[in-house]
């Protein structure tokens, strides 16, 4: 186990946090028309920020150049954000798990 892992999982909430509340600042978070609504980038930094967390180098490596490549994709204009519909169950849980890995 890292000795760093502790403060690594303390800067990935603290990334979720900032990434979540520039999210509502940006209205991709919030109610909507249709009930509320959790921004794209959210949903990527908490999953990143929740598999950070194993107890595993490997899948630290993973995690971070997932984030690495989405963030510049998004800088880059390659993904937009945007926010999904928290009804929107199917599209929540596949954005969630499977999209914006690479």
């Amino acid at each position: 186990m890292s000795p760093f892992g502790f403060w690594e999982n303390i800067s990935g909430g603290g990334a979720l946090f900032a990434t979540a509340v520039s999210d509502v600042l940006l209205e991709n978070t919030g109610l909507t028309q249709n009930g509320v609504a959790v921004g794209k980038d959210t949903l990527v930094s908490a999953r990143n920020a929740l598999a950070g967390i194993i107890p595993e180098a490997n899948v630290d490596a993973l995690v971070s150049n997932s984030q690495f490549k989405y963030d510049l994709d998004r800088i880059l204009g390659n993904k937009s954000a945007g926010s999904i519909a928290l009804s929107d169950i199917k599209n929540l849980f596949i954005q969630f798990i499977t999209n914006d890995w690479w």
